[in-house]
């Protein structure tokens, strides 16, 4: 299984889901997303991939900041 996510940005007002073939899930991925007991654990890329570590730079500051 290939787990892809995307951010609904301001421009995504309407979608054309149609070119999807392997269909589309509105929800809360807890619910269809493998998790800790199969081989591989999706659940744990997804939420790495949802929450992954940015570090920014203050502009004023210079000082580095790490956000989830």
């Amino acid at each position: 299984m290939k787990l892809k996510t995307y951010k609904l940005e301001e421009q995504d007002r309407y979608v054309d889901f149609r070119s999807y073939i392997g269909g589309v899930y509105f929800g809360d991925p807890c619910y269809v997303v493998p998790g800790w007991d199969d081989d591989v654990d999706l659940w744990e890329q997804l939420c790495n991939k949802m929450f992954a570590k940015k570090t920014k730079t203050n502009w004023a500051t210079g000082e580095e900041i790490t956000t989830h």
